[in-house]
This record gives structure tokens, sequence and C-alpha cells, in this order.
């Protein structure tokens, strides 16, 4: 930083920091994205994990030791980009994924 100031001629100054902690894919997770993974099969769904990278209030959520799975969003493209887009259609599908995996949870099939 101090030589950009000197090449520069600028000065600078650092404030700020990360704040959004990374989602941790731990015991707690693993058990909830199995619930949805199992729920989208039976919904005809094929529900898989990719690590994308990016944050979201998810972030915030399992820093407070709540499990956390992104995986129920609508399907799209360019996840975490100024291009990022959603396909319509499926939003249908992913209320009903959202619902079962609620309901399982309520009926006790899940616990944290």
């Amino acid at each position: 930083m101090a030589d950009v100031a000197r090449d520069h001629d600028v000065s600078l100054h650092l404030h700020g920091g990360f704040g959004r902690p990374p989602k941790p894919m731990d015991d707690k997770a693993e058990r909830l994205f199995g619930l949805v993974k199992q729920c989208g099969a039976d919904l005809g769904l094929e529900i898989g994990w990719r690590d994308t990278g990016g944050v979201c209030d998810g972030n915030n959520i399992a820093a407070c030791g709540v499990p956390v799975v992104d995986t129920m969003g609508v399907r799209g493209g360019s996840i975490h980009s100024d291009a990022e887009f959603l396909i319509a259609d499926s939003l249908p599908e992913r209320a009903r994924l959202s619902a079962l995996a609620l309901l399982r949870i309520a009926q006790g099939r899940y616990k944290i």
C-alpha cells in the first residue's frame, strides 16, 4: 500500500473488513442438504451440491450455528455475478421443494 501511495502521489487509508464468514459444510448442514436432496428426488428434481463462492445472508446465519442450504433457490445461471438470471418456470417447483422440506422438518423428520 505504501508503494502505491508513493508511486502515484496519493494518500491511502484502509478501513473496514470482511463481514461475511464462509458457510461451513458441517454435520448439520450436510443433514439439511440430505433432506433437501431427498425432497427434490421425491418431487422428480435432481438437487446437486456446487460450491460457488460468493456471499449471501446465509453466511451470517451460518455463523450463528444455523445450518444453511442455498440449493433451494430458483434455477438460473451466472450466480453471484452481474449477469445472474433466473428461470421463471422454476418458481413453482422450488416453492414445492421448500414446502415439502418445511413440512418434513415440522413433522420431525429432520433434527438440527
